[in-house]
């Protein structure tokens, strides 16, 4: 049931019908009942993943419940590429706001992101994620500091190094990079 979510959510009829029929709620309740199952987190994942590209979906998934079902997915399947690709870039789309940026933090988000770029430091796809996450989740200063004592710069750098001849991760990368670094700088 799992997989069929995640196939069905990348259609825009249909991932509208599963965000206003309860789908949303239904995919982060599995997450968390299905905690230990690293199939069930990479469908979910990939499907709120999906889902969250959305302006209308992001509030639902970014419930601290959301927040936290993500992460807590991150920190327990952290040699799942497929579970870290997704959360990544669920959280790479919904950090778009400041006091969503804010749950993350509160709860080791900036942590997850980084074990998982340094783990997976060979999938593109995961690093992208990571990336994106790193460059919106760095609006205020405790943020970017976070993220550099926890190694963020570092990763980022060895990304940039592991991939140089992917032009799309090398530009997100470089915008991470650019918005950690300069504002640290100041």
């Amino acid at each position: 049931m799992w997989q069929a979510f995640s196939n069905l959510s990348v259609d825009d009829e249909i991932e509208r019908s599963i965000a206003t029929q309860g789908g949303i709620e239904a995919l982060i309740d599995a997450a968390q009942v299905h905690g230990h199952d690293v199939k069930v987190q990479a469908r979910v994942v990939r499907a709120l993943t999906n889902l969250s590209v959305h302006d209308a979906n992001k509030a639902r998934i970014a419930s601290v419940k959301g927040i936290v079902t993500l992460i807590q997915a991150s920190l327990r399947h952290g040699n799942s590429a497929a579970v870290q690709a997704g959360v990544a870039g669920a959280l790479r789309n919904l950090t778009v706001s400041p006091d969503v940026a804010q749950v993350i933090m509160d709860n080791d988000g900036v942590k997850s992101l980084v074990n998982a770029a340094k783990t997976h430091s060979t999938n593109a796809i995961v690093q992208a994620g990571v990336a994106g996450a790193l460059r919106n989740l760095s609006v205020n200063e405790a943020t970017r500091k976070a993220i550099v004592a926890s190694g963020g710069m570092e990763t980022l750098a060895m990304a940039t190094q592991i991939h140089a001849e992917n032009d799309k991760l090398q530009a997100e990368v470089a915008g991470a990079l650019r918005s950690i670094a300069g504002a640290v700088s100041k």
